[in-house]
This record gives structure tokens, sequence and C-alpha cells, in this order.
């Protein structure tokens, strides 16, 4: 039930809702907004009035067209594609580029530790993990330097199954956490 959309005098709706989809909003008496066409997003007007436009920017598609976000591309109908690669550790760093980021450890060792993603920018998501589980990656966190990821401990990724994901918020150099998981 909608607060108020009833008149306070004879009880009835004072405004009728008539075809599927619409909408109720208030502009010197109750107003009804028909619903928007395919493509369109409601947004407040200059007005400040709710209003239906054509949407716009890097998240427009539709579910049979491509998708271009950033330097990641959405293909198919119904499918998301990420894009994925495997970086080798040198001296701690890691440039990523990709989605999907397979840690080597530097020189194939047993163990290596993962200070830093030098090519890691706001918008990105990082899903980690190791390309073997006969080598141990651990994610260490905050550094103090370059790109640190914010974790509340190291994290070892010790499967090729085990993932930790990171969500690039801003052009700054921390990368937050957003989960971890130890697999197997």
């Amino acid at each position: 039930m909608i607060a108020g959309a009833f008149s306070p005098v004879s009880g009835k709706a004072d405004k009728t809702l008539d075809t599927n989809g619409q909408i109720l909003y208030y502009n010197s008496g109750r107003q009804a907004l028909n619903i928007g066409s395919e493509g369109t997003v409601l947004t407040v007007s200059s007005s400040d009035l709710p209003a239906w436009e054509t949407a716009s920017g890097s998240w427009v598609g539709t579910a049979t067209s491509n998708l271009a976000m950033a330097n990641y591309n959405i293909t198919g109908t119904g499918t998301v594609v990420f894009t994925s690669g495997t970086f080798t550790i040198s001296s701690g760093s890691i440039t990523s580029t990709k989605t999907l980021v397979a840690l080597e450890t530097e020189g194939s060792a047993s163990t290596d530790d993962l200070d830093v993603n030098a090519g890691s920018v706001a918008g990105n998501l990082l899903i980690y993990s190791t390309v073997s589980s006969s080598r141990d990656v651990t994610i260490k966190t905050d550094t103090g330097t370059g790109k640190r990821h914010l974790l509340p401990a190291d994290f070892t990724c010790d499967s090729n199954y085990d993932t930790a994901i990171f969500c690039q918020l801003r052009d700054d150099d921390r990368i937050p956490c957003l989960s971890t998981s130890n697999n197997i």
C-alpha cells in the first residue's frame, strides 16, 4: 500500500494506475508515470521530477549485444566472460591487466609472496588463484608500497582452487579484499 494514496475526504484512490509498469509520484497532486521504453532508465529531470531517459555510459547493452567495459568485454547472450592470464611474480610484484589472475611464483619456486599489483586501476575486479597446487603464493596485506592488498591477514593460495577476490575502488594505492576462500 502506498501511504497517502487515498483521498482523506472520500477514502477513494485519487489517482488510478491503469497500465502495467506505471509508477506513482507527487507533483502538486499524485501523478502516474508510464513505464519507459526498452533501453531507458529512470532518472530525475532538471525539474526534480522522475523521467525516463536513454541510457548512456559504459554499462549500456542488451541481452544480445556486446558490452564494452574499459579493457574488458562481455560477449554472447546470457554469458559473462572475464579475461584471464598467468602473471609471474617478480620481486613481490605483478602487473595484472586481467580479471582472473593465475599467480606464478618467481622462477617456479615452491613458494612466493605477492606484495603489489602494479597494474590494477579503479574499477578492476581481481580474482587471484595460484597456477599450481605445488606452488604456494601468499598475498601479503598492506606492505606500504605500490598497490597494496587490504586484507585482515596474509592469505596463502596453496591450492589452485583457493581464491582471493579484490576490487580496486579508486585510483589509489589500496585494493580492498572482498573475499578469500580455502577450497581444498
